[in-house]
């Protein structure tokens, strides 16, 4: 288990499969996210394509699953 962060909450560890995808163009696709509530509500993030790997899944086929 982690130590506990300053507000008592614990780090949680997920692996994970991010991709870059390159058009011919050498543009790189991106999502943009818009946080609607919280600390950081109104705040923006960008991400590549990914997310978690389920249980018994290769990273490879967590890319493909998440694109």
């Amino acid at each position: 288990m982690s130590d506990p962060l300053p507000d008592g909450s614990q780090l949680r560890s997920r692996p994970a499969s991010r991709l870059l995808l390159l058009d011919p163009d050498d543009r790189v696709l991106l999502f943009r996210f818009v946080h609607k509530d919280g600390a950081l509500a109104g705040k923006t993030y960008w991400a590549t394509p990914g997310g978690g790997v389920d249980e018994g899944e290769s990273f490879a086929q967590a890319a493909v699953r998440e694109l």
